[in-house]
């Protein structure tokens, strides 16, 4: 069957943390999402963006309460434990799956009703904790998500541990962790994206215009941090640098004419941006394909990495 079909069945200690043993159970939330035909589509319109299916999770990780409200919001301010808590995102991966009859699927008015934002915890480290996410429409999985998250202590900048008790209630590990019993497909894995640069320099903050091009190689893409890319008091919206990594692996690794059934968008998150930051990608050949680069000026005639990014096709089977 059909791959997406419901039917068929620091940041390196963030992301390899083992499974801890917690009771499983089925801790599932359900929304009705809304996929917009006119901004959420890829090109070809068979398939929903990386950035469409990170905003569909992300609001429904906010208004299910499963992250904390952000210690920079104003109404934060108000409550004492609020504000002593902040939550980071420090990795995402989102799979997004070829339907061909897609767009035609979205203009029938019935099938509006039919869009859902499915939310679990799929993994709960020391510190860490991974959702897994799936945005359906009908019986057809669109896209599948993890993002793992650091919750940080405002006063000390340290990572909070995660309690017993959270991890009996509401960081409990689903009994489908990787939501392939559900939706066909298991959950992409945030994978580590190795880096070292094409120099010697291989510092990744305060770096020359110079040496940055030398640690980073050929630049493929430059953006200014514009209001509309803020959200949270200063905070730079994750998905907008997502959708920029995405525009970056584009133009240094742009897809062949043939159909993919499915492409995998892996980001990770390594300090944030702020408002009018001029960002320039540079794009990386490995033996195991491309990956970009961000960077960041630090205001001072520097650049910092900001983010780093890969992306993976699985062709249609012959």
């Amino acid at each position: 069957m059909m791959l997406g079909s419901k039917r068929s069945l620091s940041l390196r200690s963030a992301l390899h943390v083992s499974r801890l043993s917690t009771r499983a159970r089925n801790t599932m939330s359900t929304l009705s999402a809304s996929v917009r035909i006119s901004s959420d589509l890829a090109m070809g319109s068979a398939s929903i963006r990386p950035s469409a299916a990170l905003r569909i999770c992300d609001n429904h990780l906010h208004t299910a309460h499963l992250l904390p409200m952000p210690a920079a919001s104003a109404a934060a301010a108000i409550t004492d434990d609020r504000n002593k808590v902040d939550i980071y995102c420090v990795g995402q991966a989102v799979t997004t799956y070829r339907h061909p009859t897609l767009l035609e699927d979205l203009h029938h008015a019935p099938n509006q009703t039919l869009a859902e934002s499915h939310i679990w915890v799929a993994n709960a480290g020391g510190s860490s904790i991974t959702f897994g996410s799936a945005v359906t429409l009908g019986d057809k999985t669109l896209a599948t998500c993890s993002r793992v998250f650091l919750r940080i202590d405002t006063s000390t900048r340290r990572p909070i541990k995660i309690t017993n008790e959270e991890r009996s209630t509401l960081y409990a590990v689903d009994e489908d962790g990787d939501g392939k019993l559900r939706f066909g497909v298991p959950i992409p894995k945030v994978r580590q994206i190795n880096f070292s640069g094409n120099g010697t320099n291989t510092a990744t903050s305060g770096v020359s215009d110079v040496d940055r091009t030398a640690i980073a190689g050929e630049e493929v893409l430059a953006v200014t941090v514009g209001p509309q890319h803020i959200n949270h008091s200063d905070h730079v919206d994750h998905t907008f640098l997502a959708d920029t990594a995405y525009h970056a692996l584009y133009l240094s690794t742009p897809p062949g004419d043939e159909a993919q059934e499915s492409t995998t968008l892996g980001v990770h998150y390594l300090a944030p941006g702020r408002l009018g930051q001029e960002l320039r990608c540079h794009k990386h050949k490995t033996d195991d394909g491309a990956f970009v680069s961000m960077w960041g000026d630090d205001g001072a005639g520097g650049w910092k990495l900001l983010v780093l990014a890969n992306q993976l096709f699985e062709p249609l089977p012959v």
